[in-house]
């Protein structure tokens, strides 16, 4: 599953960061020097088809009680992974 996947995010061969926040220019920064690890993407994704999986069961039990056009499905989740956007790699910052 995902074996050919390489993600490069919008922004991730960015070499000019001068309109960015100061904390993200800074080249000392630890997240600036990794590189992208396409395995562990690739791992990442294939983590979240059980979740995927288990969803669908939720909605397809909704479906079969009838209650669909009553019900709100809410997912909420944490502030995300970096994959190379703007240099930034981790969890460890909350940049868009």
């Amino acid at each position: 599953m995902f074996t050919d996947l390489i993600y490069r995010a919008r922004g991730s061969d960015e070499t000019d960061l001068s309109d960015k926040p100061e904390w993200v220019q800074n080249p000392t920064r630890a997240t600036a020097s990794k590189q992208p690890d396409d395995e562990f993407h690739r791992d990442q994704l294939r983590s979240l088809q059980g979740v995927d999986r288990s969803v669908q069961t939720i909605v397809d039990k909704i479906g079969e009680l009838g209650k669909t056009d009553s019900t709100v499905i809410l997912f909420l989740s944490d502030n995300g992974m970096h994959w190379g956007e703007h240099g930034l790699s981790g969890k460890g910052t909350a940049y868009d």
